[in-house]
């Protein structure tokens, strides 16, 4: 009898605890941290006196296990379900230090954002459904900043511009996860520190740019797809101004596929631009560009030793030599449709300070019919020729 006894308050207790992490499985340290958490306190006064003004006058243990189980998790885990806007905004306004959102329904969050600051670690469990947004390029869907983390899996996020901004130290991942934007730019990392990892499983889908890194952030990505309609899947801004140098950004493409695209007239796709100071690292994956380069470098330094590039002429007739060029960003100068061009015609300020050169000694590169795998656009091609080099085993013209 005394076995059976031990047993079943052991398991009283067990279910009692009910998984709490160590610092949070006994009644005085539950106490301690409620009385020390004046958000904590309140939310659990509010839920108690919920209960008291109850039409019933007793609970079901079911009742009572779930309500428990309810507090446990929010108060005490931080693990949030949410089925509305206002669930979102009042899960973001109660988690301290570490986190996760779990999604029940599609959620519209019209002009509201999700903020990530300072001293948050939060995962956005999307769990197969859609946030959706109305939001501007200066009210990010996802804002991510000053060291917060981020991250975003199993689910889409769709804004009508920027949808996750990493800034000032912010890092975003992204894990089997779709990011749409309709409108302009769905991923951007600013900021010294600020990095958005894209991981496999993921889709970015963009009008005009997938991923844009500037000031010193970092891009990686590791798999997933990003396709563009008319514009860019990676690359940096260009801007050098006084107090302004958006450049000194790194990319690593180390797998996935990169599909670019162009609609505007006179314009060219673009699967990996790079305008400005910085590193462009390609160690695998695939960059697909449709009527125009695959990469095209203004500035920085591109280190290539794996993945294929492929640069595809849809406007010139079959089997005839490439014809088509068109402009990327702000310069003038057209680029063909080669797997990559080096162009220094566009004379762009990031590109002045030395250290603009392309090195590949791997991977696959195809251009457009009669084209080079690398093709050189400058007013001097002889001295540009010395900034670029190729020693792959086997060069493909």
């Amino acid at each position: 009898m005394p076995n059976q006894i031990n047993n079943k308050v052991s398991q009283a207790v067990a279910d009692l605890v009910g998984g709490a992490p160590e610092a949070y499985d006994t009644l005085k340290e539950i106490a301690d941290y409620i009385a020390s958490d004046g958000t904590a306190a309140a939310d659990l006064e509010g839920r108690i006196s919920a209960l008291e003004t109850a039409e019933d006058e007793y609970l079901t243990a079911d009742e009572v296990k779930a309500i428990c189980k309810k507090v446990r998790e929010e108060i005490v885990l931080g693990k949030y379900s949410v089925a509305t806007k206002e669930d979102v905004l009042n899960a973001l306004s109660k988690i301290e230090g570490n986190g996760t959102i779990t999604l029940e329904e599609d959620i519209d969050l019209g002009t509201n954002r999700i903020n990530v600051p300072a001293g948050k670690t939060l995962t956005l469990d999307l769990a197969g459904k859609t946030i959706s947004a109305d939001n501007a390029a200066n009210n990010p869907l996802v804002y991510v900043y000053n060291g917060g983390e981020l991250e975003i899996k199993g689910g889409t996020l769709e804004g009508t511009n920027r949808v996750v901004y990493a800034a000032n130290g912010g890092k975003a991942t992204i894990e089997n996860a779709t990011i749409t934007s309709t409108g302009d730019t769905a991923i951007t990392a600013t900021g010294e520190n600020s990095e958005v990892v894209i991981n496999a499983g993921s889709q970015v889908n963009a009008q005009e740019f997938g991923a844009l890194a500037t000031t010193n952030a970092t891009i990686t990505m590791n798999g997933g797809t990003i396709t563009t309609v008319d514009n860019c899947g990676l690359g940096g801004n260009g801007t050098v101004q006084e107090g302004n140098d958006q450049g000194h950004v790194t990319i690593n493409f180390n797998g996935g596929t990169i599909n670019a695209g162009i609609t505007s007239n006179g314009y060219a796709a673009c699967g990996i631009y790079m305008p400005n100071s910085g590193i462009l690292n390609v160690t695998g994956g695939t960059i697909n560009a449709e009527n125009g380069c695959g990469i095209l470098m203004r500035a920085g330094k591109l280190n290539m030793t794996g993945g294929s590039i492929n640069a595809v002429d849809n406007k010139t007739a079959a089997g005839e030599p490439s014809a088509f060029k068109g402009m990327v960003g702000d310069s003038r100068v057209v680029v063909p449709c080669a797997a990559i061009v080096y162009d220094d015609a566009a004379n762009y300020p990031g590109a002045k300070n030395g250290e603009f050169a392309v090195a590949v000694s791997g991977g696959r590169l195809t251009s457009a019919t009669g084209l080079k795998a690398i093709e050189i656009v400058s007013d001097n091609p002889e001295a540009a020729a010395e900034k670029v080099v190729d020693t792959r085993p086997l060069v493909e013209g």
